[in-house]
C-alpha cells in the first residue's frame, strides 16, 4: 500500500508528482510501540494472561477477590483479558492492573502463602518483584493518551477508512 516500488502511494507519486502522502500515524506509532514493548520481557504480558485466567475460571476466586477489593477500598471491578492481536488493547488491561494492584497483591499472597493454590506461585512471586510494577507502569505510561496513543482515535480511523468505500 505504501512501498516504493508497484504500491498505491507509488502510482499515485507517479501521476501526480506534487501530492503529498502522509502514512496512517496509529499504525506507525503502533509498530514503534510493539517494538518498544519486545523489547521488554514478557512477564507483564504473561501475568496478565495469568491474573485472568486464574480468577476467571473459578466463581469462588472471583468473590475472594471482590473480598480483596473491598478490604483495600479499591472500586470493584473484573480484571480484563488482553488481545492477543492488538497491543493497544493491552493500555486498557494494563491501566485495570496497576488500578487494581494492592488487592490483586493480597488476593494472590493468600492463595499462595496460606493455601497453596496450584498456579497461583508464579503470579505471586511476579508481584513480590520490584521490577514488576515498574513495568506495568511504564506501560500504562506507554499507552497514556498524553502521548496520543488512544484507542478510540485507531478505531475512528479505521471506521473513516471504512464509511469511505473503495
Amino acid at each position: 500500500m505504501m512501498g516504493r516500488n508497484n504500491s498505491v502511494a507509488s502510482r499515485l507519486i507517479a501521476d501526480f508528482p506534487n501530492i503529498s502522502i502522509i502514512k496512517c500515524i496509529c499504525h506507525s506509532v503502533a509498530i514503534v510501540a510493539s517494538e518498544a514493548c519486545k523489547k521488554l520481557p514478557r512477564t507483564p504480558e504473561h501475568l496478565a494472561s495469568g491474573i485472568y485466567s486464574f480468577l476467571s475460571r473459578s466463581s469462588k476466586r472471583q468473590c475472594e477477590f471482590i473480598e480483596c477489593q473491598m478490604q483495600s477500598e479499591t472500586e470493584i471491578l473484573k480484571m480484563l483479558h488482553p488481545s492477543q492481536t492488538r497491543w493497544l488493547s493491552l493500555a486498557v488491561v494494563v491501566e485495570r492492573i496497576v488500578q487494581q494492584w494492592e488487592p490483586l497483591k493480597i488476593f494472590f499472597t493468600k492463595h499462595w502463602v496460606e493455601l497453596h493454590t496450584k498456579g497461583s506461585e508464579l503470579i505471586y512471586a511476579a508481584f513480590n518483584e520490584p521490577t514488576t510494577k515498574l513495568y506495568f507502569l511504564f506501560l500504562k505510561f506507554l499507552t497514556s493518551p498524553d502521548l496520543g496513543l488512544r484507542i478510540d482515535l485507531a478505531q475512528s480511523q479505521r471506521c473513516r477508512d471504512t464509511s469511505n468505500g473503495p
